[in-house]
């Protein structure tokens, strides 16, 4: 008699214990959470381009901006090397926009374009600046 006290206990304790991960397991993570997550994607993603070598002369993106900055003639190996990493790394899942600014004068103006982000609610933009023999060039990223 015991025996079968005993298991009912546990059999309700199991049935308790299943109902309350089931609810834990289907909440929706908290906006707080989601806007972290974005912000350290965006900040994460810049800081990696910013160190990737690229198949232009064996230059980081870094080098390659600054020569952009320099000399125009360049600037067109920055867009399409930006576009092919953003392609691979966000074009599925995430809408985007990424910007290069010299000052306050477009060196690379919206990528893709035209912006997705128009009319879009921007979820989270982060900047990372370079700097440059003249001044500073500013990668910009706005996730949408």
């Amino acid at each position: 008699m015991e025996t079968i006290g005993i298991t009912i206990i546990v059999v309700l304790v199991l049935i308790g214990v299943m109902f309350g991960i089931q609810f834990v397991l289907k909440q929706e993570p908290s906006e707080v959470g989601a806007e972290f997550r974005q912000s350290q994607l965006a900040a994460n993603f810049l800081n990696t381009l910013a160190g990737t070598t690229t198949r232009v002369n064996d230059l980081t993106f870094t080098q390659l901006v600054q020569r952009c900055a320099e000399e125009s003639s360049t600037c067109e190996s920055v867009r399409t090397v930006a576009q092919g990493i953003l392609d691979l790394t966000f074009v599925d899942w995430q809408k985007y926009q990424f910007t290069i600014t010299k000052g306050s004068s477009p060196m690379i103006t919206s990528v893709p374009e035209p912006s997705p982000c128009l009319g879009a609610k921007k979820i989270q933009s982060k900047s990372y600046p370079i700097p440059t023999r003249a001044e500073t060039v500013t990668m910009k990223l706005d996730l949408c």
